[in-house]
């Protein structure tokens, strides 16, 4: 685990030195890898709210695609820049995994390359408490998050379209259940997001 001085300023300079950005999540793959160990990354945005607050710390271990689970929150390479977001969809077949990840605080979910894929969020440091993720609670939480974002991804996703474009409809209607949407599944991962904090918390 990235715990001491040294080991926070070593991947302090490797995020903000690195020379390249494609070379980028290799090299924090081969800390995790060869190393053995964990990192610890400060999270940047708003993305993934209410579960990973701006300024929170992850704590993040190697996991191999064959061991992501549904509701997982996975550290990822999109480009030059390093992304935590959550599985909300998850198909395997004999020769690949198909994935589908999306941000809790977002409205469209994308495919995610399994080899794109650095590790898995284990630990969430936020306010003085440390939010473990491992337990089958919060586990559990997770799935049945993914669950209620993959059931709202449709319909939010088509009104979102309505309202957008060249012959976009802009009704009340569309707006008011578009809303209600995002109301509904905020209100939902906000409540298992309280229970999780709520119960699977230690002091840090």
């Amino acid at each position: 685990m990235v715990d001491s001085q040294g080991q926070r300023e070593e991947l302090r300079i490797l995020l903000d030195t690195h020379e390249d950005p494609d070379r980028l999540a290799q090299d924090l793959l081969e800390i995790l890898k060869t190393k053995g160990r964990t990192i610890v990354l400060k999270a940047s945005g708003y993305s993934m709210l209410p579960t990973i607050l701006h300024g929170d710390e992850l704590v993040i271990e190697h996991v191999s695609p064959s061991a992501i689970r549904r509701g997982d929150l996975i550290t990822f390479y999109a480009g030059s820049t390093v992304v935590t977001h959550r599985v909300v969809r998850l198909k395997r077949t004999r020769s690949k995994v198909s994935i589908l990840q999306k941000g809790d605080n977002g409205v469209k979910a994308y495919p995610l390359p399994p080899e794109s894929i650095i590790g898995k969020v284990v630990t969430i440091h936020s306010g003085g408490i440390a939010i473990a993720l491992k337990g089958p609670f919060a586990t559990g939480a997770g799935f049945i998050t993914a669950l209620i974002e993959s059931m709202l991804l449709g319909p939010i996703q088509t009104l979102s379209d309505r309202m957008k474009g060249p012959g976009a409809r802009r009704g009340w209607t569309t707006f008011f259940l578009y809303r209600a949407l995002l109301h509904l599944r905020y209100r939902c991962v906000r409540a298992l997001c309280g229970a999780v904090r709520r119960f699977c918390k230690s002091r840090d």
